[in-house]
């Protein structure tokens, strides 16, 4: 009996890996089947106009973003604002440790009342020389006072004269380097240099600020009455732009918030471009026209930083032709429609007429 069990079990086998494909097959192709695309979180904004070009937009103060730096690298000993406050021109910032540059102070003043009282003694010291060169000066008798002996006194009290020179001197250099240093104390009270808004602060009381460059500014200020919109557009399509056009902007990630903005002026040096798109066939390296707008914040609630996909309108005679037009190729994030290219066929015509009429005249000759 156990040896029929033994011989049926190849068969049993063979049956289960038959029917178990079957089974598991449909849970297969259920699980490797792609499920419904996400929905799309923010869609990107489409443009105004029929005619355009398209840049990204950064959104900054009226003033640019200033960055208040430390006159020297030294401890914050007291910040006065936090972002967000609103600062006049003149008005405390923060303050950098004083106490080794205020010592300098006392030690530099000490030294201009150690001038002063060596003036005192050189204007007693000439005063005697000069008293003691008057007294024989006016005397003619040699058998009185000698010639050398007036001589003598003559140079002594000159000589007081220039001692004299030398401490004024040295007391007026002592007064400019206490004056020197003493603008250095006030340097280090950091004052606002304009009427605007504290939009980052970066050290607190205690920690280090830096003049090295890379390190993080100890704070960020800016005019926020009026914000501006720094867009960058790029190179290969900056020779369609025109200088007052209408540019309409679409809040990144909220197309639905959109304002109209006014122009301000044109940066006409081309820079490195400094904000990306995100799309993997931009190039890093390319260069930027910066054109500053304005807009009305009733309109757009906007915070210096954010971003805005801007659309400027261009002319259709700027989008259609021209001799560069067809080397126009707008790049990634950046470009409107595209200008049109003439057909290879109209363009090698004239070359191809050309190339024949040299072999018709052979074929005809004897």
């Amino acid at each position: 009996m156990n040896l029929r069990r033994f011989f049926r079990l190849p068969y049993i086998l063979i049956v289960l890996a038959v029917l178990g494909p079957v089974f598991l097959l449909p849970k297969v192709m259920r699980s490797t089947q792609l499920g419904p695309p996400p929905p799309v979180a923010a869609p990107p904004a489409a443009a105004p106009y029929a005619s355009y070009i398209a840049g990204t937009g950064t959104v900054e103060s009226s003033t640019r973003n200033l960055n208040i730096v430390a006159p020297v690298t030294g401890i914050v000993a007291e910040m006065r604002v936090e972002p967000g406050q609103k600062v006049r021109k003149g008005q405390l910032l923060f303050r950098i440790d004083s106490r080794e540059a205020q010592a300098e102070l006392l030690r530099r003043q000490a030294a201009v009342e150690v001038a002063r009282s060596n003036v005192a003694a050189a204007e007693a010291s000439t005063a005697e020389a000069l008293d003691q060169f008057q007294r024989v000066r006016d005397i003619a008798d040699p058998r009185v006072v000698s010639v050398e002996e007036r001589r003598h006194r003559e140079l002594v009290a000159q000589a007081a004269e220039k001692r004299l020179e030398s401490a004024r001197a040295d007391l007026r250099a002592a007064g400019e380097s206490a004056r020197a240093q003493a603008i250095t104390v006030s340097r280090l009270d950091v004052l606002s240099p304009i009427d605007g808004e504290v939009l980052q602060v970066n050290v607190r009381a205690g920690e280090l600020a830096s003049t090295l460059a890379g390190v993080r500014v100890p704070l960020v200020l800016g005019n926020t009455e009026t914000l501006h919109v720094r867009v960058e557009i790029d190179e290969n399509i900056a020779w369609r732009f025109v200088p007052g056009s209408q540019a309409r902007g679409f809040l990144r990630g909220n197309k639905a918030l959109e304002t109209d903005l006014q122009f301000v002026r044109l940066e006409p040096l081309l820079v490195g471009k400094t904000s990306l798109t995100g799309s993997s066939t931009e190039r890093v390296d390319t260069r930027v026209l910066q054109v500053i707008y304005a807009f009305d914040q009733s309109k757009l609630r906007a915070y210096p930083g954010m971003l805005l996909d801007v659309f400027i309108e261009t002319p259709a005679e700027k989008a259609a032709g021209g001799a560069g037009a067809s080397s126009a190729v707008p790049a990634a994030g950046g470009g409107g429609a595209a200008p049109t290219t003439p057909a290879p066929q109209a363009q090698n015509a004239p070359r191809t007429e050309a190339r024949k009429a040299p072999l018709n005249e052979a074929r005809k000759a004897p």
